[in-house]
């Protein structure tokens, strides 16, 4: 089945993963941008400095404001919204990556 949508959409259409691991130097990186799909009150309490909130119900209002094309984009937070904005700025033309 993969072989099949891989063939259709002439490219691999599993998600690209960065290494939990290497998180910290990512964040500090001019090449990365690290986004937290989150509620605001769980960032205020709990995220990575260099980090952007977009807050799940904004999001397709604001991406295209507070994310840099030029940059790889790397989105954290719960999985269910990881992946599905990962496919939305995949789509979009953005470089996007999940952690691991």
């Amino acid at each position: 089945m993969r072989n099949i949508l891989k063939n259709i959409f002439k490219k691999d259409i599993r998600p690209k993963y960065i290494e939990s691991k290497n998180l910290k130097n990512l964040s500090r990186n001019i090449d990365y941008q690290l986004v937290h799909v989150m509620p605001r009150e769980e960032w205020t309490n709990n995220h990575i400095l260099f980090s952007v909130l977009i807050v799940p119900g904004e999001f397709k209002k604001v991406y295209k404001n507070v994310l840099d094309k030029t940059k790889k984009i790397i989105i954290l937070g719960e999985y269910h919204h990881m992946a599905q904005y990962y496919r939305f700025l995949e789509y979009h033309g953005y470089e996007v990556y999940l952690l691991n």
